[in-house]
Order: C-alpha cells, then structure tokens, then sequence
C-alpha cells in the first residue's frame, strides 16, 4: 500500500508483493511464521489456516493466498494493486466510515502489557489505513471489532496465560511450548528478505 500510494504507475515488478509471491515458497507451518526453532509446526502444511487458539486440529481445506508458489501470481497482484487503489482513494476522499455490516474484524492475542489486534477481516482496507498513518495522512486510531463469529465460539481475547486451554493444547495436539511459538510470532518483526 505505501508502493501504491507513492507511485500509482508503479511496475508490477518492483512491487513488494511481487518479490513476496515470486519468492516466498514456506514448506511448513514454521517457515509461514518464520519460526526457526524446532518444533511439531515443521510437519504441518504451509497452506493450512491454522491456530492453536482457534481450532483443535487443523482444518482440512488448504488456501494458498498469503504466498507463494501461484500459478497466476501476476494476476493475483493485480487484482490486490486494483483493491488497494481503489480503497485508498475512497478513504482519502471520504474517510474510513465502518458501520455495522462493514467494519475491520478481528481478535486480540494478548500477552501482559502488550497485545496485538489480529485483522480477520479488511486486510486490504487495513494496509491502506496503516500506510496512509505511516505517511502522516491518517489518524492512528480507527474503528473495528471483534469478529463476530470469534464473539460467538468466545475466543476473541486469546491470552497467552491460557495455553492450557487452547483447542489444540488440551486436545495433545500441540505441545504448550509449540502453541507459544506460533503465538510469539505476532510479537516480533518479521522481514521476508534482505
């Protein structure tokens, strides 16, 4: 989003997401999360959606859309590039205006004093949002709520106090120390490359 707003004519091919999907092939859960310590998440499948908080075991449908290999990678970015221009130019015309139906979603991991809103819902909106903030543009405070189906099962505020309780760790699917790892992973940087 902060290559978009900076240059609207900008090449495909200089694009973040460019680099990202041509070259981020994770073969496991781990390398997702860009955890380096071993771990039972070295056996799970890159493209599952799965987190120990949420769910017991994980789901058995794979989607392939936070990264690479893509067959049409290029059509896949450009479908984003146009979301995330359209969407910037609605917010710097109009402003973010969530109502009811259409709002950011999500959860909060929360771990002591620090916490992290987790985006289930207007990834596309919340890129936009945050670069336009970067860039002095906007605000750093908006809008959201919980995820409505994450209010309904009551999981919505994830402490890390809690692991004993988590889906997986209570159903011995994961170990309490390979939950904490994959939780840890939201409370640190992450660069894809150098």
């Amino acid at each position: 989003a902060l290559q978009l707003i900076n240059n609207q004519d900008i090449k495909i091919e200089n694009l973040f997401l460019y680099k990202y999907f041509k070259s981020f092939h994770p073969k496991n859960l781990s390398e997702v999360f860009l955890i380096n310590k071993k771990s039972s998440l070295d056996k799970l499948n890159p493209y599952n959606r799965f987190y120990p908080w949420h769910t017991p075991y994980p789901p058995p449908e794979h989607q392939d859309f936070f990264f690479g290999p893509k067959i049409n990678y290029k059509d896949e970015i450009k479908l984003r590039t146009y979301r995330l221009k359209n969407i910037y130019e609605l917010i710097k015309t109009y402003g973010y205006i969530p109502d009811e139906i259409d709002c950011i979603e999500g959860y909060v991991l929360t771990n002591e004093n620090d916490y992290r809103f987790i985006v289930t819902a207007g990834h596309h909106r919340s890129g936009v949002l945050s670069a336009m903030n970067i860039l002095g543009n906007y605000s750093n405070e908006v809008t959201v709520r919980f995820d409505q189906e994450r209010i309904s099962n009551k999981c919505f505020i994830i402490n890390k106090k809690e692991v004993k309780n988590w889906p997986s760790v209570k159903n011995n699917f994961l170990s309490e120390e390979d939950a904490i790892l994959m939780f840890d992973s939201y409370f640190k940087d992450k660069i894809y490359f150098n």
